[in-house]
């Protein structure tokens, strides 16, 4: 499966995964992506407080930016992250409410 869009996220979580959709971007929580089936690949989650750009489930790399759920802004920069977890917290220069970003990756056993 390799580098995918968020279209591609999108068709493969459904509207199960959506929380909210905003100028086309969709904001995913509880989600999963992950290559169907396949062994010794990496399942990426968004938690909350992200929304993920393109996943690597071979390597694990992926790229989010920061959303904030109160108010729906979105960091126009991303962060790449290879093969771990992220949790951090960040304020949202918006509507200055604190957000959790908690993405959870996990690698399948081969």
């Amino acid at each position: 499966m390799g580098l995918i869009s968020r279209r591609e996220f999108f068709n493969v979580c459904g509207l199960a995964g959506v929380v909210a959709v905003m100028g086309g971007t969709a904001l995913l929580s509880g989600c999963t992506q992950n290559e169907a089936g396949a062994e010794g690949t990496y399942t990426v989650t968004v938690v909350s407080g992200a929304t993920l750009e393109e996943t690597d489930t071979k390597t694990g790399t992926y790229k989010y930016k920061r959303k904030c759920e109160a108010c729906d802004w979105e960091d126009k920069s991303s962060k790449t992250v290879k093969g771990k977890s992220v949790s951090e917290t960040f304020t949202c220069p918006q509507c200055k409410f604190k957000q959790n970003v908690v993405i959870n990756v996990s690698k399948a056993e081969k």
